[in-house]
Formats: C-alpha cells, structure tokens, sequence
C-alpha cells in the first residue's frame, strides 16, 4: 500500500516544498520543507502555501489563515514579526495558482 493511499489522497494532490520565504520564521525557516495537500477551497483555519502571480511571476507564500465569516474573508498570520497581519476577502485567495495545507514539517537531520 502507498503512503498517499493511507491519507485518502491521491499522489497528484501531495506536495513537498521547499520554503524560501522567512515569513513563517522562527517555526519554519528558509530552505525547510514541508508537506502539504492540495485543496480546491480553504475550509479550515490552518497553515498554508499559496502560489499566485504577483507582477507577472509566481510567488510563493506560506501563512496561517483563520475564517473571518463577518467580511467573507481570511485573517492571515505570520510568525515573524516583521510581517503584520492582514485580512484577505476569499475571492483573492480563489483565484491562486496553488492553494495547499500544510501538515507536517520535514525535519532534516543531515545533508545527503
């Protein structure tokens, strides 16, 4: 049996990423990995990774979003706190390249 099969998903909707932005810093730093499951709509709070275009290229962002239902939007967390929260409306986060929930870390013990 195949890993992917135990989570009830297919392996298409699984991801590995390797994370190249601080925002989620001290919890997840750059270069860490993590993995995560595609999802058609966000339905929970939880951490994610998103990948839309923002100037004509794709971005890579990683946040935690918590439903916010009296605006129709999500509030979006950064562990780093240099980055400040900010309410996004659900139809910005609808028209993303990629929307994935993250549920676990990879821990890297050594390099190969």
């Amino acid at each position: 049996m195949l890993y992917p099969q135990l989570l009830g998903y297919s392996i298409n909707e699984i991801y590995t990423i390797k994370i190249d932005t601080q925002m989620m810093f001290p919890t997840i730093k750059i270069n860490d990995l993590v993995n995560a499951v595609k999802v058609d709509e966000i339905r929970k709070d939880g951490l994610y990774v998103h990948i839309n275009l923002f100037r004509g290229m794709e971005m890579l962002w990683i946040n935690r979003l918590f439903h916010s239902p009296v605006n129709a939007s999500y509030i979006c967390k950064y562990d780093h706190p240099n980055y400040e929260n900010v309410e996004i409306p659900y139809s910005v986060l609808e028209e993303n390249i990629l929307n994935l929930r993250v549920f676990s870390t990879i821990l890297t013990v050594d390099k190969i």
